[in-house]
């Protein structure tokens, strides 16, 4: 709550359920091409901008990033700052419309009880977003520069986005020190019948401070089993102390190689 107007619950306005949109020509007309290059279907697109996507994905479960600027163990630290990284796709399985490229100059802020979020459109032609957070002896900052092409996908549709680029996480009660999470391609498949979002190959979290660093695999659904992950994390000698096994739909386990 903002003063005395209370925080929106839910949308405004409802995206229509009946799609009445040649998906199989539309994945024909454009195989293989940068989407980000061409003027989609609006139906094809959630009602929210990427700067407001971008909002929602370093919110979620922010409460992660607030204990690992607490956390004085440093592979804790990691794995907190990790998980708050994988939580970002969690919010993501349920959403495989397009958001909107806001316009050069546009900005969206998000203010709540636990940090500040600011997001600017920085650049039209590629459309590239950048962001920054600030919480208690945190902060957060990265850009979003998407790729996005069709492709076949054994004759159903499927669409690959790529990210390039990085997130990082700055704490300030720990010297200032920087842990950068890259980004791995998020594919959908199925575009003609139903959709379902899934994450492939694997994606690295680097202290810069201590050389620590989380490696974590990403594993497709496939005919008899979930999408799953299986991660490792290892202190600045290269020594195996933690493995990371799950689902990034549902909850991810750490357990302790020593114990």
């Amino acid at each position: 709550m903002r003063g005395n107007k209370p925080s929106r619950a839910c949308l405004p306005h409802f995206r229509p359920e009946d799609e009445k949109v040649n998906v199989g020509a539309l994945i024909w007309q454009l195989l293989g091409k940068d989407l980000t290059k061409f003027s989609l279907p609006v139906i094809l697109s959630e009602p929210l901008s990427i700067l407001q996507r971008a909002a929602d994905n370093v919110n979620v479960e922010e409460e992660l990033v607030a204990r690992a600027a607490q956390e004085p163990d440093g592979l804790r630290r990691l794995a907190l700052t990790a998980a708050h990284n994988l939580s970002q796709f969690n919010i993501c399985k349920h959403r495989s419309k397009k958001p909107f490229n806001p316009h050069l100059g546009e900005t969206y802020e998000l203010v709540t009880e636990q940090a500040r979020f600011i997001a600017e459109q920085v650049s039209h032609h590629p459309p590239i977003s950048a962001y920054y957070q600030e919480g208690q002896d945190y902060s957060i900052n990265g850009s979003l520069q998407s790729k996005a092409a069709f492709g076949f996908g054994g004759g159903t549709g499927s669409m690959v986005v790529r990210t390039p680029g990085v997130q990082d996480y700055i704490f300030s009660k720990f010297d200032n020190e920087t842990i950068t999470a890259s980004r791995p391609p998020i594919h959908v498949n199925n575009l003609i019948t139903t959709r379902y979002l899934d994450i492939g190959e694997s994606m690295k979290v680097i202290n810069h401070r201590t050389g620590e660093r989380a490696e974590i695999q990403f594993t497709p659904k496939g005919w008899y089993a979930d999408s799953q992950i299986d991660g490792t994390i290892y202190d600045a000698a290269g020594t195996e102390k933690y493995t990371l096994a799950g689902s990034w739909k549902t909850a991810v386990s750490m357990t302790n190689i020593e114990t």
